[in-house]
């Protein structure tokens, strides 16, 4: 698999369109010419020159995020008023433990998503899940730098994923978090956990950065009325297009 990461075109040419066009027949017979069978391309949903691009390549458009960013300059922890948690909620950090537990919670979180990979008719449902599993994997062992949890009775029933600014990235000017990913299982949702677990992501980050990024797709209404109300703000989207390059 290959990640496009960056389409740069010198806006002021005459001849970027086909420029854009050029660069990505290369890219793609490059690819190609390596054993990569699959490439994924994420663009500003305002870049209608790669957009256009892409299409006529054959990418297929498979998600749209929404980026959510909530900044602690402008609206201070304090000031926004705590969602009341559910009263069986107990939410914590996350155990060595909770391993399996959490893999379990993953897989059931995202059993009916619509992300992209469960809008790519190549890949199956159940591979689809599985990519989630695989990323709370990497999230216990070493990607994550904390793990939300909400339990009840000893059962996990939601998580957030959290990532503080690397090394490199507490270098700059503004310092931003991540959340990551989280999940709430199917028989939990619409009864304030999330509500209650984005506002402890906000609590963890108080006083560590300048501001905390969190992306959703555009169609998880529920989750973007949850961080309209804590005070955060769309500051920006993308699509997610797909390629493949095999069969």
């Amino acid at each position: 698999m290959g990640l496009l990461k960056y389409v740069v075109a010198d806006q002021e040419s005459l001849q970027k369109q086909e420029i854009v066009e050029q660069l990505l027949a290369r890219v793609i017979d490059w690819a190609k010419r390596r054993g990569i069978e699959f490439l994924l391309c994420k663009t500003y949903t305002d870049d209608m020159l790669t957009i256009h691009a892409l299409e006529k390549h054959g990418f297929l458009l498979v998600d749209t995020l929404l980026d959510y960013v909530y900044d602690f300059r402008m609206f201070p922890f304090y000031d926004v008023p705590p969602p009341p948690p559910p009263a069986w909620a107990q939410i914590r950090l996350a155990r060595d433990s909770d391993f399996e537990s959490l893999l379990s919670l993953a897989r059931a979180s995202y059993r009916d998503h619509f992300g992209r990979f469960h809008a790519d008719e190549r890949i199956t449902k159940q591979q689809a899940i599985q990519v989630y599993e695989e990323w709370m994997k990497s999230s216990c062992t070493g990607y994550a730098d904390w793990i939300i949890v909400a339990e009840k009775e000893g059962r996990l029933e939601g998580y957030s994923v959290l990532k503080k600014p690397s090394p490199l990235e507490q270098t700059l000017k503004v310092k931003v978090g991540e959340y990551n990913i989280g999940g709430v299982h199917p028989d939990r949702r619409g009864l304030g956990l999330f509500s209650a677990m984005s506002y402890e992501i906000m609590r963890i980050f108080n006083g560590k950065v300048d501001c905390i990024l969190g992306s959703t797709h555009i169609n998880n209404y529920p989750l973007q009325r949850v961080l309209t109300k804590l005070v955060w703000r769309i500051s920006d989207a993308r699509h997610s297009f797909h390629k493949w390059l095999s069969g």
